[in-house]
């Protein structure tokens, strides 16, 4: 669940909870209900997010690599070799990878989104398989995984 979402049962518990909130008299019981209800709709959120696996494009954090973007580009560049047919060939451009850094801030899920040609798709590939030190992304203070995109410039001089 993501989001404003609510399961059926949320539903339910809020509509019931709508109810007694209503009634113009206040019983213990109905107060027990209340409170009942209360507690249910709180689990029931706080669990969903916890046991929650949605992949998000969109979050309150933004994962950040362990040292920073500088961090991150000073090792893109360390390591990003520039594959020799590519030199030779004359190609170049921007491979875009995206990939999903999970909740522990490992990365799962690498793809090629914007390919230039084999032998650089392969090279960003490599590189992009290489870093795995984020800090992952949060919803409401919540590690949640997420998207993220990643572009690997290649350009000759």
């Amino acid at each position: 669940m993501s989001g404003g979402a609510f399961s059926d049962f949320q539903l339910q518990n809020i509509v019931q909870l709508s109810k007694i909130t209503t009634m113009k008299t206040c019983s213990i019981n109905n107060f027990w209900r209340y409170a009942m209800c209360l507690l249910a709709a709180a689990t029931i959120s706080i669990c969903t997010y916890a046991t929650d696996n949605t992949i998000h494009d969109k979050v309150d954090e933004m994962p950040t690599y362990k040292g920073g973007n500088d961090a991150l580009m000073k090792f893109v560049c360390d390591n990003m070799v520039y594959p020799k047919e590519a030199i030779n060939s004359g190609t170049e451009g921007r491979v875009v990878i995206q990939f999903v850094i999970e909740k522990d801030g490992s990365v799962s899920a690498r793809k090629v989104v914007k390919s230039v040609s084999p032998q650089l798709d392969a090279e960003a590939m490599r590189v992009s398989k290489l870093i795995n030190n984020w800090t992952p992304g949060k919803i409401k203070g919540e590690a949640v995984r997420c998207h993220f995109t990643l572009p690997f410039c290649f350009k000759l001089r």
